[in-house]
């Protein structure tokens, strides 16, 4: 699955990532779901938007990236590789392929997005 051509490269990942904080909205609904903070030590800092908030772990992979969060998902790692969908806007997907959330270094995603 990260073989796909179209996914970002990891220089272009650990750019956007590390330029962060990242907004995470839900595929879908686009409705926003939560901010992340990648701290380069490897920590990451994640707020829902409910007001709740957990905290781990993140590193990069040789296509993309992994969290382990305390909580969230059951605190397993799950690792991610993105999509280009607009500059500031990124599709991550599951290393099962799954969609994951639209990534954004903006709080708000624009009117229209050309999804892949």
């Amino acid at each position: 699955m990260f073989g796909k051509p179209d996914f970002q490269s990891i220089e272009n990942v650990k750019a956007f990532i590390l330029n962060g904080p990242i907004h995470a909205f839900h595929p879908d609904s686009r409705e926003h779901v939560a901010v992340v903070d990648y701290d380069p030590s490897g920590i990451c800092s994640l707020e829902f938007s409910n007001g709740r908030s957990d905290a781990g772990n993140w590193g990069f992979t040789d296509n993309g990236y992994w969290t382990s969060y305390r909580n969230f998902r059951d605190g397993e790692r799950h690792e991610f590789c993105l999509q280009l969908v607009t500059p500031q806007v990124m599709q991550a997907f599951h290393s099962n392929g799954t969609r994951a959330f639209l990534q954004s270094t903006s709080s708000e995603l624009p009117g229209t997005l050309d999804e892949k």
